[in-house]
C-alpha cells in the first residue's frame, strides 16, 4: 500500500489522466484472467493445510504437484487469450485508434506475465497452506519494492504504457524464480514437478471444491471490475482515471484487511478437521469480532481523511480530486460489510460449506453489471459506483449473515449485535464527535494527516477495545502480566 500511495501519483502525472485511464481500464480487463483459477487456489490450500497437520507428505506431494502442472497449463491459455484477444479489446472501449497498436502490445505484455504468474501462485498457495506468512510477505515485499523502483526508472525515461508493461513481465519473471528458490530451500519436503505424484483424481477434487469457489471469483471480478469497464465503454479515459482512483483506495483498504484476516484460513481449516462445531462456532464469533473492528476502524479512517489526502496526494493537474473523493466514499458502504464477513467467507471455505455463497456472490456480480450500466447512463460516473454498492449492502449486511449463523448455529441477533452494530454505532459516535468539536481540521501536509489519522485510530480503538471486544478478546489480544496488572 505504502509503495502504491508513493508511486501512483507519479505514474498519474508521467502518464497523464488519458494513459493513467488506459492502464487502469487493461489492469480492469486482465483481471478477469483470475477467472481461469477456477477457485483451484483455495482448494490447494485446504487440502495442503489438511495434509500437513496430518503428516501425510504423499498427498501433500500429489496435491502441490498436480496443481503445478494444471495452473502451467492454465498459464498458457492466459498467454493465448492476450495474443486473440487483444484487436477484440482496443475496438471495444472509447480508446483512440491512434493508441491501438500500443494497447495491444501492452495487452500481450501483461499476457505474458499473467502466464508466468500462474505456476508462482501454487508455490505462493503452498507457502499459506503451511501459515509461512513471513516468508511469503518477505518474498512480496522484496518484489514491491523492486517493481517501484523500476516503476520510477520507466517513468523517469519517459517509456511510457509500454515500460510499466515490461517492468511487469521483469517482475513476474523474478517472482517466479524467487518462489522456486524459496520452495527448495524451505520446503525441501515437497518435490515439486515430479511426475510420479501428478493424480488425475486430484484434478476432480480441485475442480468439485474449486466450482464454487470460482463461482466466487466471477461474481467478485463482476462486482470489483465492472465500474472502470462501464465508464470505459460509455464514457470516456478521463472519467476512468478518476474512477480508479477511487477504486485504487477501496482496494487498498480491501487488501489491508484482508491481509490481516486471511491468516485465519489455513487455521480454521485446520479446527474444521477436529469437528467440534460449538468450539467451531466459538472462534469464527471472536475472529469475526476482531476483524469487524479493524474493518470499521479503516472505514472511518477511511471516509474522514478522504478528501484532505486526495487534496494533498494527486497531482495538481488532477481534473477531479472531489469527485473522485465521492465515489470513494460511495464504494466505502459496500465495502465496509464485506470486510465484515470476511471471517465467515474462510469459515464457510474451511467446512466446504460455499455453495450458497458462490450463488449469492453471483447474483451480486450480475445485478452489479446491469445497475452500473443502467445508472451509468442516467447519473454517469457517480452511477457506475451506485450500481456496484447497492447489490453489496443488500447481499452482504442481510442475506449472507442469515446464512452464515445458520450453518454455523449462532444466533443472529447475537452475532449482528457483536460484529456489525456494535462497530458501526460506534463509528457513527465517533465521526459526530469529530465534527461537532471542530477536531477535523483541513489539513495541507502528510505529518498533520499523519497526526490526524492517529487521533481516529485511537478514538475508535480505544473506544472498541472497552465497549466492542469482550472479555475473552481483551484477554487474548494482551499478555498476560499485562492483564494481572490491569485487573490489579
Amino acid at each position: 500500500m505504502l509503495i502504491g500511495l508513493i508511486v501512483t501519483p507519479r505514474i498519474m502525472g508521467a502518464l497523464g489522466e488519458n494513459y493513467y485511464g488506459i492502464w487502469i481500464l487493461m489492469a480492469a480487463v486482465l483481471g478477469y484472467y483470475g477467472l481461469l483459477d477456477l477457485g483451484i487456489s483455495s482448494a490447494i490450500v485446504r487440502y495442503a493445510a489438511r495434509y500437513t497437520g496430518q503428516k501425510d507428505r504423499e498427498s501433500l506431494n500429489r496435491t502441490a504437484n498436480t496443481a503445478m502442472i494444471l495452473f502451467t497449463f492454465i498459464g498458457l491459455v492466459a498467454l493465448v487469450l492476450s495474443f486473440v484477444l487483444a484487436e477484440v479489446i482496443v475496438r471495444f472501449f472509447n480508446i483512440n485508434p491512434g493508441d491501438w497498436l500500443m494497447v495491444k502490445r501492452c495487452i500481450w505484455l501483461l499476457g505474458i506475465t499473467t502466464a508466468l504468474l500462474f505456476p508462482a501462485n501454487v508455490m505462493s498457495v503452498l507457502m499459506i497452506a503451511h501459515e509461512r506468512f513471513v516468508i511469503r510477505n518477505t518474498e512480496g515485499v522484496v518484489t514491491a519494492v523492486f517493481r517501484a523502483c523500476l516503476y520510477l526508472v520507466s517513468l523517469h525515461y519517459g517509456w511510457g504504457l509500454i515500460g510499466l508493461c515490461w517492468v511487469n513481465l521483469v517482475i513476474g519473471t523474478t517472482t517466479f524464480v524467487i518462489n522456486v528458490l524459496i520452495m527448495r530451500l524451505f520446503f525441501r519436503h515437497i518435490k515439486m514437478w515430479t511426475k510420479s505424484f501428478f493424480d488425475y483424481s486430484m484434478i476432480w477434487a480441485f475442480l468439485s471444491f474449486g466450482f464454487f469457489t470460482s463461482i466466487i471469483q466471477i461474481g467478485r471480478l463482476f462486482k470489483n471490475k465492472i465500474g472502470a469497464l462501464v465508464i470505459g465503454r460509455c464514457l470516456d479515459m478521463n472519467s476512468v482515471a478518476v474512477y480508479g482512483v477511487a477504486e485504487l483506495l477501496s482496494g487498498y483498504l480491501l487488501s489491508f484487511v484482508i491481509a490481516f484476516s486471511g491468516v485465519f484460513q489455513p487455521r480454521l481449516a485446520a479446527l474444521a478437521g477436529q469437528q467440534d462445531g460449538e468450539a467451531f462456532g466459538k472462534t469464527i464469533k471472536r475472529y469475526s469480532v476482531l476483524v469487524s473492528n479493524l474493518s470499521v476502524c479503516g472505514g472511518v479512517l477511511a471516509f474522514l481523511l478522504c478528501r484532505d489526502f486526495l487534496t494533498i496526494w494527486l497531482p495538481k493537474d488532477f481534473s477531479n480530486p472531489q469527485i473522485a473523493a465521492v465515489i470513494f466514499t460511495i464504494l466505502l458502504v459496500g465495502l465496509i460489510p464485506e470486510l465484515v464477513m470476511g471471517v465467515m467467507l474462510n469459515a464457510l471455505l474451511a467446512v466446504d460449506k460455499h455453495k450458497y455463497y458462490a450463488y449469492q456472490t453471483l447474483a451480486e456480480g450480475v445485478a452489479s453489471i446491469v445497475m452500473s450500466i443502467v445508472f451509468v447512463k442516467k447519473f454517469g460516473i457517480y452511477g457506475a459506483a451506485l450500481g456496484v454498492v447497492l447489490p453489496a449492502v443488500v447481499a452482504r449486511a442481510i442475506i449472507q449473515p442469515v446464512y452464515c449463523c445458520k450453518v454455523f448455529h449462532i444466533r443472529w441477533s447475537q452475532y449482528m449485535g457483536e460484529v456489525m452494530l456494535k462497530p458501526l454505532l460506534l463509528a457513527v459516535a465517533v465521526i459526530i464527535f469529530f465534527r461537532i468539536t471542530g477536531i477535523m481540521y483541513e489539513v495541507d501536509s502528510y505529518p498533520e494527516l499523519l497526526l490526524k489519522g492517529m487521533l481516529i485510530s485511537v478514538a475508535y480503538l480505544g473506544a472498541s477495545f472497552f465497549f466492542c471486544i469482550g472479555n475473552s478478546e481483551r484477554r487474548a489480544l494482551i499478555p498476560e502480566p499485562v492483564w494481572q496488572w490491569l485487573e490489579v
